[in-house]
């Protein structure tokens, strides 16, 4: 038998200026395909949560002034996981190969014939700039560029960098990691020859909803830093092409730039809401408070399966519903032909379209996606013997069921699936209403009732709170909480449009 080892693989991954819609497709798939992540101090929480739950989460981030982890220390790190034979993804903020000690990462995996692959990212060399309004290069202005690190000081003797050199160009330059010295750097190129009434600007937590710009001058961008309180991460662009910002002032086609909105959906169904909200700039913070699960006793939902003809209607209020049913009927070696002799009903346009791709068109959709709206336009039944079949989670409103029930249909509504709190979440829950926020979204029922069960402490008085709906709004009132926004529309994009009416208006 070979006694040769099994070897894992190490992915440098760049994780781009901070906005996690801006990580790459690949590296969002690495990450997710991860047996552990290493990572930097400004890899954002939210690109950590595309991870999986099993995956090992690894700090190895430097904060200026406190002591950290060696390089070297960090280089071992890599070596000793992939030998056993894990997936490992290194990461780090904007590019691996820029400024991010990546090349020595590498140079230390091919020694040990480690095998990796480079996996570029967005730097914020150019992304920074470019969230302000400030182009790199623009014709007549720039034709290009100089990126320079300042995490040392420039007055240094012994510095890497011919400050004189950049002084004495034309070109843009761009300075990483030199929130600390700002002041310096300026007057190094201002005593070099550049003129002190060059443009200059400043771009603070550049792609994140707490972005700031501060513009000035090169003889004054050091003093507006200090009295603003600049901080890394910053970056620092001189030249012409800062004036591109007051023309094209691209913040303000993001109408929820600066607000950090927590997602209370399931890890699954939470995508469209948190992609709808960072198209328009917000910051978004997914706490899912959901977990579907499987039944303890299928007893009741088979029968209901095996006798589906004796039912005149099933109504399908969600898509965890649809899934549920499914796959239970799938496990009997049943498919949607089974549906043959009933009718279907089906809440909001979500739900509609889980059906259609199983093959099935709703009889039924009510003209708003709530349920009042289903009760109040649903058919009486021909007799008071004609039965609803109703799959619901095991804890659910009873509107449907009571409001169908005074209509004259008898309603059986059947568990179908559980909706249980993940305890990932738990964990997490204190800590990111701690953070601040500035909205907490509810999609259902479900998430309100959940996330008050992992909070002790209450969502605070000062965080806005948004209801996809009355049912939703209801359960939020019941637990002591004051809803700011009901959609009028009960869909994903009915809460987008009122979140955003509400902080435009």
């Amino acid at each position: 038998m070979s006694d040769e080892r099994i070897v894992g693989k190490v992915f440098l991954v760049g994780a781009g200026p901070g906005d996690s819609g801006l990580v790459t497709r690949r590296g969002a798939y690495l990450i997710e395909q991860a047996d552990v992540i290493i990572y930097d101090r400004l890899v954002g929480s939210d690109i950590l949560d595309l991870a999986a739950d099993s995956t090992e989460l690894i700090n190895v981030g430097k904060t200026p002034g406190k002591s950290s982890i060696s390089q070297s220390n960090i280089n071992n790190l890599l070596i000793d996981e992939a030998k056993k034979g894990k997936t490992v993804v290194r990461l780090k903020g904007g590019d691996p190969f820029v400024f991010g000690r990546g090349a020595e990462e590498a140079a230390a995996l091919s020694e040990q014939g480690i095998h990796f692959e480079v996996v570029s990212g967005v730097t914020s060399a150019i992304a920074g700039p470019g969230s302000a309004g400030i182009p790199v290069t623009d014709r007549g202005k720039a034709s290009y560029f100089t990126v320079v690190t300042a995490s040392e000081s420039p007055g240094k003797t012994d510095s890497d960098i011919n400050w004189d050199a950049i002084a004495k160009g034309n070109e843009t330059v761009i300075v990483l990691m030199g929130s600390k010295n700002i002041d310096e750097i300026s007057k190094v190129l201002i005593e070099g020859g550049r003129d002190p009434s060059t443009p200059a600007a400043i771009v603070e937590s550049a792609t994140m909803a707490n972005q700031r710009e501060i513009f000035g001058m090169l003889a004054n961008i050091g003093e507006l830093a200090a009295l603003s309180r600049i901080s890394a991460p910053c970056v620092l662009v001189i030249g012409e092409v800062v004036e591109s910002a007051k023309k094209l002032q691209v913040r303000t086609n993001f109408p929820l730039i600066g607000k950090k909105i927590l997602v209370t959906r399931s890890r699954d169904q939470a995508s469209k809401l948190s992609l709808a909200l960072r198209d328009l700039g917000a910051t978004v913070v997914e706490l899912p408070t959901i977990a579907i699960g499987p039944i303890d006793d299928y007893t009741d939902l088979d029968a209901a399966i095996g006798n589906l003809s004796d039912y005149e209607w099933v109504i399908f209020s969600s898509v965890n519903a649809v899934n549920a049913f499914y796959s239970r009927l799938i496990q009997k070696g049943l498919d949607s032909r089974h549906f043959a002799e009933v009718k279907i009903g089906a809440i909001g346009p979500a739900t509609c379209h889980a059906l259609g791709l199983k093959g099935i068109a709703p009889d039924f959709i009510p003209p708003r996606a709530v349920s009042d709206s289903l009760i109040s336009n649903f058919p009486h039944p021909r007799s008071d013997v004609q039965k609803i079949l109703l799959p619901s989670p095991k804890v659910a409103p009873e509107t449907i069921k009571l409001g169908l029930g005074k209509l004259g249909w008898s309603v059986h509504r059947v568990e179908a699936y559980r909706t249980v709190i993940p305890k990932e979440s738990v964990k997490k829950a204190e800590l990111i209403l701690n953070e601040g926020l500035d909205m907490v979204t509810f999609t259902s029922s479900s998430t309100v009732t959940n996330l008050d069960a992992m909070i002790e402490s209450g969502i605070p008085p000062d965080v806005y709170i948004a209801c996809i709906g009355p049912v939703t709004a209801k359960t939020a009132c019941d637990k002591g909480m004051k809803p700011d926004i009901i959609a009028e529309e009960h869909t994903i994009n009915g809460l987008v449009s009122a979140i955003t009416f509400f902080y435009s208006s």
